[in-house]
């Protein structure tokens, strides 16, 4: 009987540079060198009995695509298969994907696989090319491998890009830096300490950067630029300090079931203690139209309502001031803040904008939420208009304004989180 020959080789291509290649030839020895070539390297065994598993690794960026060929030559009947190391199959081969056949019957086979947006969570993946012969006679599958290495631009995350503290205090906060391969951080004029590691979740690592103000002086309040870099760029985030408190930001919903009140939510940040706010209020009644129908503009009507924010001048009967706590129940610098807006018109449109003040400066209400092509900085609510019996209870009034939050909407912003 005739003893029959077959004959394997395996060969591995990213964007048309060869990776690596695999044949195999029976009743040979067994053979590895490096090429000269920089950008390949081969494997070449030629006995029918080992399996040779040969591992080379690929860096693509995150976020980034790549198609990576398999070519395979055999005989009788060859098919390829990419399949990841856990064994799910990815792709195989099909008649179609037949490249050539020689003239003594030996097949040829190129089956690329694309991988598409790579994820950082991809990096170590292996992929398995696997190819073989549907044939009889027993033999070895050829396999190549190729390890994906996720490379990942450098970023820089501060839990604020703005610090509000107070001269005189110690301020401590932390830069955390990822990326790979690890990038290096370097900051201007921050007092920033040494790096040490996080986590390992993500390849490259979660580094984090203590930064310690021993005392807040005046030279301390001004901008910082921090540069992360690796070998696929660099980074940069601005910090700022300073003792001034932060935008005022309005919480409350866009309407009030009250024809003539409104309960005003809203927050802000500051280390140092809070003098005021000034509430100024410009109604626009919605009811435009005259006798002979033709709309008509009305001047809206201006008013201003300053609410003191210091501890011992509170007025406990129209404003409430509640400290935020974290999680770890640890206490932070942000305020959350309720007032009363009595008096109201019914039936009319407010817009709303708040200058907060604290020991050092004021700071105005910059974009907030309100009526599309809103002026910037201003918030609108609507009042509905009166039937004779949705204005407020003047008893509600001598109250504090946490005993009307469960008359408001507020309570549903409170229950979905954003309280």
């Amino acid at each position: 009987m005739k003893k029959h020959y077959e004959s394997e080789a395996l060969q591995l291509r990213v964007n048309d540079q060869r990776l690596s290649s695999l044949v195999k030839r029976p009743g040979s020895g067994v053979k590895k060198y490096i090429s000269q070539s920089t950008k390949d390297w081969i494997v070449n065994v030629t006995n029918d009995n080992d399996i040779c598993l040969t591992k080379s690794s690929l860096k693509i960026r995150e976020g980034s695509s790549q198609i990576i060929e398999c070519t395979a030559t055999g005989f009788p009947d060859l098919y390829v298969t990419w399949r990841l190391k856990n064994g799910t199959i990815l792709k195989k081969s099909h008649q179609s994907t037949l490249s050539s056949v020689k003239g003594n019957g030996t097949r040829l086979v190129n089956l690329p696989l694309e991988l598409s947006k790579i994820r950082s969570d991809q990096h170590g993946s292996v992929y398995v090319c696997e190819a073989g012969l549907n044939s009889t006679v027993p033999h070895k599958k050829a396999t190549e491998e190729v390890m994906l290495e996720v490379t990942m631009y450098p970023n820089i995350n501060v839990s604020n890009s703005v610090i509000y503290t107070d001269l005189g205090v110690e301020e401590k906060f932390n830069i955390f830096v990822t990326g790979y391969p690890t990038p290096t951080l370097k900051c201007n004029d921050l007092p920033v300490g040494d790096g040490h590691l996080l986590s390992e979740k993500i390849q490259g690592g979660i580094w984090v950067y203590p930064v310690v103000f021993s005392q807040i002086t005046p030279q301390h309040l001004h901008e910082y630029l921090c540069i992360a870099n690796n070998s696929l760029g660099s980074v940069i985030r601005k910090l700022e300090i300073t003792v001034a408190p932060a935008p005022p930001i309005i919480l409350s919903s866009n309407s009030s079931e009250y024809a003539d009140y409104y309960l005003l939510h809203w927050k802000t940040t500051s280390r140092a203690p809070l003098k005021n706010v000034t509430v100024t209020v410009s109604e626009v009644s919605t009811n435009t139209e005259s006798g002979s129908g033709p709309m008509v503009p009305r001047s809206p009507t201006l008013f201003e309502r300053v609410f003191n924010l210091e501890d011992d001048k509170i007025d406990p009967k129209s404003t409430l001031i509640k400290n935020v706590t974290m999680q770890s129940s640890n206490p932070t610098n942000s305020k959350q803040i309720w007032h009363h807006l009595t008096n109201l018109s019914s039936d009319t449109r407010h817009d709303i904008s708040l200058s907060v003040c604290n020991a050092y400066a004021c700071t105005k209400s910059s974009s907030l939420k309100g009526r599309p092509g809103g002026l910037p900085g201003r918030f609108t609510f609507k009042t509905p208009e009166f039937d004779g019996s949705n204005n407020i209870n003047p008893v509600l009034l001598q109250r504090s304004p946490k005993d009307i939050l469960s008359f408001d909407d507020e309570t549903n912003t409170m229950s979905n989180g954003n309280y």
